[in-house]
């Protein structure tokens, strides 16, 4: 059974309000072999705070990191170099995970030695709209594959949704 270590990568600046959800979804993943970086960006709230909290509380693989403000790239290039794993995902600080999107993604994985990426649909939350919640199906993967890596345009979350 392919069963690699994803090395799950969060920058994290003055995300209080969401960071212990953000951990929470991570911890709460059907698949288990995980470590999660967090890269604390500078933070001038209680976000550090609150990840220390949480990490005491919920055991893991959890490691934190802090850097001077030095903005998400440089944040999430730090936790790629610190990463053991075999394969790397990216969540943002204010962002949650579906408990089965580890191992969806592990699964395609395991049976095609060809793919590099692999991206989901994710669902966008907000308050004011009629149902709460909005789908947003990936349409055409390569070109928000191509957008993101080119920094041209959107790239459809692959933040958080990609591996």
């Amino acid at each position: 059974m392919f069963e690699p270590l994803i090395s799950i990568v969060i920058p994290l600046y003055n995300k209080d309000e969401w960071i212990s959800q953000t951990l929470d979804s991570v911890y709460k993943q059907t698949y288990r072999n995980w470590e999660c970086i967090v890269v604390n960006d500078g933070s001038t709230d209680q976000s550090l705070n609150q990840v220390q909290n949480f990490m005491s509380q919920y055991p893991g693989n959890w490691q934190s990191v802090t850097i001077t403000n030095s903005g998400q790239s440089v944040a999430r290039n730090l936790g790629i170099q610190i990463a053991k794993g075999e394969l790397i995902a990216f969540l943002d600080a204010d962002d949650l995970w579906h408990p089965d999107k580890l191992i969806s993604q592990v699964n395609l994985f395991s049976g095609n030695a060809d793919l590099d990426l692999v991206l989901s649909p994710y669902v966008i939350f907000k308050e004011n709209q009629l149902k709460g919640y909005r789908l947003i199906k990936l349409g055409n993967p390569s070109k928000l594959v191509e957008n993101w890596l080119s920094l041209r345009g959107f790239g459809g979350l692959i933040e958080s949704s990609g591996m």
